[in-house]
Formats: C-alpha cells, structure tokens, sequence
C-alpha cells in the first residue's frame, strides 16, 4: 500500500521540483546562512536602529540600537570620516535557514524588509546602514570565502583549547 502511494506521488514531486516548489523537507534553495550583521549610520545625526531577524519563520532576533552619526576624525595628521556603529551579536542559528531581516529607524512606523532567501548566496554577511538622508537600506556581500567548518564572526568555531 505504501509503494502505491509513494509510486503515485513520484509525478507531482517531480513537477513541484521542476517548478521551484519548496519541498516539505529538506532545506529548500532559498536557505542561506547569516554569517555576521552590523549596524552602521552614515547620517550626520545619531539614530536608533530596530532590528528583527526572522530564522525559518521563527522571530529569533529584536533589539534596538542607538548609533551615533558620522563624525570627522583626525589623527597622526589624518583626517577622514568614521561612520557610526555597532556590530549584532549572534542571537539567530549559525546554519542555513530562510532568513528574514526587518528594521525601522527612530520612530518610524514603516518596517524595511529584506528576504535573504532571494539571494542565489550560501552565505551572507549584511549591514543594515542609516544612509545620509536618514533612511534604511540592507546591505549584503556573499564573500565568505570560508568553509562551513571555519566560519568567521558570527558562527566563529573556536579550536583553541
């Protein structure tokens, strides 16, 4: 009886993976893995960053973070710019999910959404940045350049002992 079901079945798998269809098991193709995220304001004023991040549809992540603005510094005769900034700690799992990140700036009612399963990455680093007019945008790089087994900042393995 269940060879029956299974044999009837093989044709609508089939036909859900050539669509794209998420299977109920298994991590589907839209699964990545957050390597690190940070907080960076490029504004000239100081701001508050809310910040949600959502792990296979679990909320895993909220918190909100005061960052102050760009400033000039000068040193050893050196002037340049220093945006302001916090790194995220690692509150989400460190292997791949379907990864939503959320975030709001100061009061702002209206949440910026970021699906990181719409990447074609394994991996990602991303930065939720105050641009200079004071909106919030998501950004993201797929270097990571290392394996799985020697991850970097957020799912960094520690092999000293």
């Amino acid at each position: 009886m269940r060879r029956r079901r299974l044999l009837a079945a093989l044709p609508a798998l089939a036909t859900a993976g050539c669509l794209g269809v998420d299977l109920p098991f298994g991590n589907g193709s839209d699964a990545t893995e957050l390597r690190d995220l940070v907080v960076r304001n490029i504004h000239d004023r100081p701001h508050v960053v809310h910040l949600q991040v959502e792990h296979d549809g679990d909320l895993v992540h909220q918190e909100s973070y005061e960052v102050r603005g760009m400033r000039t510094v000068t040193e050893d005769g050196s002037t340049f710019d220093v945006a302001g900034g916090t790194d995220v700690p690692c509150a989400w799992p460190t292997d791949a999910g379907r990864i939503v990140l959320r975030g709001r700036v100061d009061d702002r009612k209206k949440w910026k959404r970021l699906d990181l399963g719409e990447s074609d990455a394994d991996c990602l680093y991303a930065k939720a940045q105050v641009e200079q007019d004071g909106r919030l945008v998501f950004l993201t790089s797929a270097r990571c350049g290392e394996p799985p087994g020697n991850r970097t900042l957020c799912g960094t393995n520690d092999t000293t002992e």
